[in-house]
């Protein structure tokens, strides 16, 4: 599907990839600045105020080797910019992993406060104090090769993608088999604590803006559907029918909450949105290939998907572009030049 003609131009800036860079942009189309160049992957990795500053956290992979493995010894920078501009600062490096790679995304999270980086490393879960400079593996992967078993472990898995909860006390982390990927939590603050790892594919999660509430997205061998949890006490919700793959879900800032389900049907896939206190839903039918990294517009106006749409051709001719999805099924383009949406700023 071609990019709709009509062009949706609001209050905001949005934080977005094209091609492997990030950008911040207004979403009125008032300009935009690059925050990588050259990135061979980038990431958002959250966004706080310190006083009376407005910071903006974001990671880029910018190193390899010639076999295309990952430089030992720093290819993962986190970094830091105010959102009204200013010199980038670098925060951290890090090396990651062939999964790194291969599942990059939001794989370093700051917390709330600004004081916490936690990133996904080779060897597990990092805690980095920015304070103290200090650096401590909360979870501890079980590498899937090792000189003592070059043919492979039984049962290896990594934790990668943390994801703060806006209190600061809980972290969501996928925690990925070779058979697919479980969602686990871990209290942050309190090291040496066990991780939590959950019956939900944990595909993508999303945080209520008051960090009460997860939504996990669940897809192929854990399961159908999506989950709310209420980490505090364990409590959860299933939504959808089981029989349904959900892949993607994101709240607005009022509580209201969104789930994309892929049901195999002829219509396709359909966009759920439930009130804040889950008691009420509708659906749109949307494209199939309309993917769900959801991100809410301002005033819970619709939602912001990744399209992706053929030319006929293979491989790097596909055409990628962020659509806005409202409420009320209207498409429309946004004012920025962008592949995929990863948040929605003020």
């Amino acid at each position: 599907m071609p990019p709709p003609a009509t062009v949706l131009k609001i209050a905001g800036h949005a934080v977005y990839l094209r091609g492997n860079d990030l950008y911040v942009g207004a979403l009125d189309g008032g300009g935009e600045v690059a925050l990588t160049r050259g990135s061979l992957g980038a990431g958002y990795a959250g966004s706080t105020v310190i006083g009376g500053t407005a910071w903006l956290y974001y990671t880029s992979m910018f190193a390899r080797t010639g076999a295309g493995t990952l430089r030992p010894g720093g290819s993962f920078r986190v970094m830091r910019r105010a959102l009204g501009g200013g010199q980038e600062q670098v925060l951290l490096e890090f090396a990651g992993s062939d999964k790194n790679v291969e599942f990059f995304g939001s794989n370093a999270s700051v917390s709330p406060d600004g004081r916490f980086i936690a990133y996904s490393a080779t060897d597990g879960l990092h805690r980095y104090d920015l304070n103290t400079r200090t650096d401590i593996v909360l979870l501890a992967n079980k590498p899937c090769v090792t000189p003592d078993q070059p043919e492979g472990v039984p049962g290896c898995y990594g934790y990668y993608d943390p994801v703060w909860s806006p209190r600061g006390d809980w972290l969501v982390v996928r925690k990925i088999f070779y058979e697919g990927a479980r969602a686990a939590l871990v209290r942050p603050l309190a090291p040496g604590s066990p991780a939590i790892t959950l019956d939900a594919g944990g595909l993508l999660a999303a945080w209520t803006p008051d960090g009460s509430r997860l939504c996990i997205s669940q897809s192929g061998y854990a399961g159908g559907g999506a989950r709310v949890l209420f980490p505090d006490t364990g409590a959860y919700r299933d939504l959808g029918p089981a029989r349904e793959s959900a892949a993607g879900c994101a709240w607005s800032g009022s509580g209201a909450l969104v789930v994309r389900f892929i049901d195999g049907t002829p219509e396709g896939s359909r966009l759920t949105f439930w009130d804040a206190g889950l008691t009420s839903d509708r659906s749109i039918q949307i494209p199939d290939s309309a993917l769900c990294t959801c991100v809410w517009l301002p005033g819970d106006r619709g939602v912001i998907v990744r399209e992706v749409a053929g030319t006929g051709q293979r491989g790097p001719h596909l055409l990628t572009y962020a659509l806005a999805i409202m409420v009320d099924g209207r498409l429309n383009s946004l004012a920025v030049n962008a592949d995929t949406v990863l948040a929605v700023l003020p």
